[in-house]
């Protein structure tokens, strides 16, 4: 009996037409986008918690106004990263600040976690009212204002992010001066409103916020003239 296995010829293999050119081997894929996205994924969803902690309640219960808001937040975190200064060079800068510049300038941490706070309080208050209100009672979430306390607080929350990096800017000096005189204005406002409702312990506090204010105002105001 014929051996089957000899019988079988092994095929040759396809010669290269010499005149064609040499095939490139496949390319290899960078890691690189993989890990961007990866990055992406996790400031994305930090900043889904941070603005969750402001509002009160997680992203599966945001409506459409709270998608909006988040978008302003998100394009805030990407200007703040951007214009994020660690250190200042109080030499460089003497002559465009006041002596009480610097004092001002190392208490903006401080000032900023307590205004954070305040209105993760106020938005948080804010939440638990509506929830509690049936259909019949008023307006849902999505359409709820904020109130005069939180406007002023967020307002003068943005002119100190424009004062941290106002040392050596006149376009952010400006522009943090405006926002405190804003700020100042609602600020003010809402001390009546916690006057007229007998709250005097709001209204003291927001006395405390109007006196910081107007401190950080004034120095704006006379930097300008250096």
């Amino acid at each position: 009996m014929a051996d089957k296995s000899k019988s079988k010829k092994s095929k040759p293999k396809p010669k290269r037409d010499p005149n064609q050119p040499t095939p490139k081997p496949p390319k290899k894929r960078s890691p690189i986008p993989k890990l961007l996205l990866s990055a992406t994924f996790v400031i994305l969803a930090t900043w889904m918690t941070m603005y969750s902690a402001q509002l009160g309640r997680g992203p599966w219960d945001w409506e459409g106004d709270d998608w909006s808001g988040f978008l302003t937040f998100s394009k805030g975190q990407v200007e703040a990263a951007k214009k994020k200064v660690a250190e200042v060079d109080w030499e460089k800068v003497k002559d465009k600040v006041t002596a009480k510049t610097k004092e001002l300038w190392n208490k903006v941490p401080e000032l900023e976690q307590k205004l954070e706070a305040k209105l993760a309080q106020l938005r948080g208050d804010k939440q638990k009212k509506v929830e509690g209100k049936g259909p019949q009672d008023g307006p849902p979430a999505a359409v709820v204002e904020p109130t005069t306390l939180e406007r002023g607080c967020e307002t003068f929350r943005m002119g100190i992010r424009h004062y941290k990096q106002s040392m050596d800017s006149q376009a952010e000096l400006k522009k943090a001066k405006k926002l405190f005189l804003e700020a100042r204005e609602l600020l003010e406002k809402a001390y009546g409103e916690a006057e007229a409702e007998g709250d005097t312990a709001q209204a003291t506090e927001i006395e405390g916020y109007i006196q910081q204010c107007q401190i950080y105002l004034e120095d704006c105001s006379k930097r300008e003239t250096l």
